[in-house]
Parts: C-alpha cells; sequence; structure tokens
C-alpha cells in the first residue's frame, strides 16, 4: 500500500528560501506527524506539497523540488508570488504525477490519497484521483462553515458547492482534528488524529518567585487575544497581578496590535516576544509554568478544530487554563483548569488557586503531561492509523 498527503505545507528552511511569510509550522508538524505515524506500518509514504503562500517577492520564480526527511519524500511544486499563476503552476505539476500514480494503482490497486484541508487547487487532482481508483480520505482540520452571516448569498453557494464536493469525491471518509468535528457533519466512518509529540521536557515547574504564563500562536480575537486583555484588567483591579509575568509570543495582525500596543507596552509584566523560531519558542516553553489557550466560548473556533499549542503545552508538562472547546474535556478531565471569560469569579478563582496552591497546579500538569505523552504519542497515533487504512486496503 502507498499512502500520499496532498497538502499545503513548508519547513522553515523552505519558506524562507521562498520568501513564504504565511506559512505554519504548526500544520507542517502536524502533516509530518501523521506521515511518520503511517510510516510505522506503511513504509511507502509521499508528501506532495504546493510549497505555496504570501511571499515577499512576486516575481521570482522557484523551481519544483524533492527532499527527503527521515526517509519520507517531499515533493514541493514550483512556486511564484503571483496566487493565480501560483495555483496553475501547482496543478502543472501535480497532474501529471497524480496520473502516474493513476496508472499504477488501475494495476497494483494499492493507493491512498489524503487531502490536508478544502482547497478548491486540490479538486482536479482528486477528480483525477478518483478516475484512476485511488481511495480518497480528507483531512478536515479546521470546521469550515460555509453560511457565514457575513458572506454574500453566492459567496455562500460557492462555499457550498465546494464542500459537497469534497465530500462526494472522498465518499465521506475523513481524518478530523477533533471528534467535535465528525459530530457537527455527522461523519461515521472517521479518525481523530490530534498530531504527535515530537519533544517533551523535564523542567520543573513553578521553582521561581514568579509565575510565568504563556500565550502563543496566531493572536485574534476568535483566539482569545482581547479576552486576555480582559482577563489581566480584572487581575489589576483585583490585586492579583503581582509576582505574575505574561509572555505572548506569535502573530498579531496590524489592525488588532494598533489597538492593544499600548495597553502591552504599558505594563512591565507583560512581555510581547513577537514571532520566534522553534529552538526560541521551544526554549520558552521550558521556562514557563502555565500556558493559557482562550478560544471564544462556544464558537466554530473553539469546537471546530483542535489548537495544536495544546500538544506543546501539555506534552511540555506545562499547567493549562483553557476555555472549554473540542475534545479538551473528554482527553484531559479535571486537569486543566477550564475558565469562563464571561465570569469574573471563574477568572479571579483560577488565577488565585495557581497563586496559592502551586503543589496543585503542579498536579495537575504533570497528570496532563502523562495524558499527552500517552494519547499523542507516535507509536499510539500510528496503531490507530493503521487500524484505519487497513479497511481500504480490505476494500480493495
Amino acid at each position: 500500500m502507498k499512502v500520499i498527503i496532498l497538502c499545503n505545507v513548508l519547513n522553515e528552511e523552505l519558506a524562507h528560501k521562498r520568501l513564504i511569510f504565511s506559512h505554519s509550522l504548526a500544520s507542517f508538524s502536524k502533516v509530518f506527524g501523521m506521515a511518520k505515524c503511517i510510516q510505522q506500518t506503511t513504509p511507502n509514504v509521499e508528501i506532495w506539497s504546493l510549497g505555496r503562500g504570501r511571499s515577499r517577492n512576486n516575481y521570482i520564480f522557484f523551481n519544483s523540488e524533492k527532499k527527503n526527511i527521515s526517509k519520507i519524500n517531499f515533493y514541493y511544486c514550483g512556486f511564484i508570488g503571483f496566487p493565480l499563476l501560483s495555483q496553475f503552476l501547482s496543478i502543472l505539476f501535480l497532474i501529471p504525477k497524480i496520473i502516474k500514480e493513476g496508472l499504477t494503482n488501475l494495476f497494483n490497486l494499492n493507493s491512498i490519497l489524503i487531502i490536508y484541508n478544502r482547497y478548491i487547487v486540490y479538486l482536479p487532482i482528486l477528480i483525477f484521483a478518483k478516475i484512476f481508483n485511488i481511495i480518497c480520505i480528507l483531512d478536515i482540520e479546521d470546521e469550515a462553515n460555509y453560511n457565514y452571516s457575513n458572506y454574500s448569498y453566492s459567496k455562500k453557494i460557492w462555499n457550498y458547492l465546494i464542500f459537497k464536493s469534497f465530500d462526494l469525491l472522498c465518499s465521506k471518509n475523513v481524518i478530523v482534528a477533533s471528534n467535535s468535528i465528525a459530530s457537527m457533519r455527522n461523519y461515521t466512518n472517521y479518525l481523530a488524529y490530534y498530531g504527535i509529540c515530537d519533544s517533551s521536557s523535564n523542567v520543573i515547574r513553578f521553582s521561581n518567585k514568579n509565575i510565568k504564563f504563556l500565550f502563543s500562536g496566531t493572536l485574534n480575537s476568535e483566539t482569545g487575544l482581547f479576552d486576555f486583555i480582559k482577563i489581566i484588567k480584572i487581575l489589576e483591579d483585583n490585586n492579583l497581578i503581582d509576582n505574575f509575568d505574561f509572555y505572548l509570543t506569535g502573530r498579531i495582525n496590524n489592525n488588532d496590535f494598533n489597538i492593544i500596543s499600548d495597553f502591552l507596552i504599558s505594563r512591565n509584566y507583560i512581555h510581547w516576544l513577537g514571532e520566534l523560531s522553534k529552538s526560541s519558542y521551544l526554549e520558552l516553553l521550558n521556562n514557563c509554568d502555565v500556558a493559557l489557550s482562550l478560544k471564544q466560548i462556544n464558537s466554530k473556533q473553539a469546537f471546530g478544530t483542535f489548537p495544536s499549542k495544546i500538544l506543546e503545552y501539555t506534552s511540555f508538562g506545562l499547567c493549562l487554563i483553557s476555555t472549554d472547546m473540542s475534545d479538551l474535556k473528554d482527553l484531559f478531565k479535571n486537569n486543566v483548569y477550564f475558565i469562563n471569560i464571561n465570569d469574573k469569579n471563574s477568572i479571579l478563582k483560577i488565577f488565585s488557586e495557581i497563586k496559592n496552591n502551586t503543589e496543585l497546579a503542579l498536579i495537575k500538569s504533570n497528570r496532563s503531561k502523562l495524558i499527552a505523552l500517552e494519547i499523542f504519542s507516535l507509536n499510539y497515533c500510528s496503531l490507530l492509523f493503521n487500524n484505519f487504512l487497513c479497511q481500504f486496503a480490505k476494500k480493495k
């Protein structure tokens, strides 16, 4: 059996080479982790990536290229910064590859194509895959809602058609970022894959006078940026801010940053670090005690995905404060501090408890770490993938 993962992920090296600034290291880690899981039982795994994104230069053409990482072949499409031309180049590169794969599949009947998220450029590739009887599986990382209220009627119809096309071509065989997504879409034949832990830490938390909090990732209103400010103001008003340090890192768009910059700069216990390299970020994970995950309550963001940051925080042994989201309660039970942003008393209770009872916070963080290292381990996830993919081998 051969498994191909079709995606648009880049590692740091290639993103810098192609002058791309919109790449997601979390997406790369998740796809690469998926490939490593499958590789444990199915050695023939390839990753086909569009290798594209928003670029600092629209006029430089980059050739397609092949890389081998941990015995997994990566094929990156050619790239130029003009969006439509870049998409056309991706299709030109991928269609001959899928036809060649399809011709092989007609004789061997052993190919599976995993499509990482719905992306319109994938549709021609997906159609050719179906023509050649290649099994297609859709990986849904973010629960897309084609009926957003701020969309025009035509855009709603367009999105609806795209989503339904992917469901039809993939026969509703899906890998999802959480069980919540499967429930929303009523999928029955699915695998919930959260990602794998590729590193951990044995640092003892809460060993310093000040408690260090980490808030990281893409920071905006949906991921809790303004809720974070609300928390800070409540802690200040109730004299709970002493001996707390807050470290923020990741991406904030210019409009949001202009709104909050004065707030951040005027407080010496809030440290804005911008975007960090992977090594610097891992060092920050080692130095913090508590992590914040503040997706908006009852939003599609909260229950339509599973943040990769959760894996990092818990596997590194940070105590987690989080709003209720996706499968978090099912996975970690009461070993996470679940916060209600709309309830002042909930906020005060949690931060007071952490400040006054670090022993309990340490117990929670150690328990959640043990859970994370088990359910996000390479061995456990590879077993899940093997069980899921075997059904398609039997069908053939």
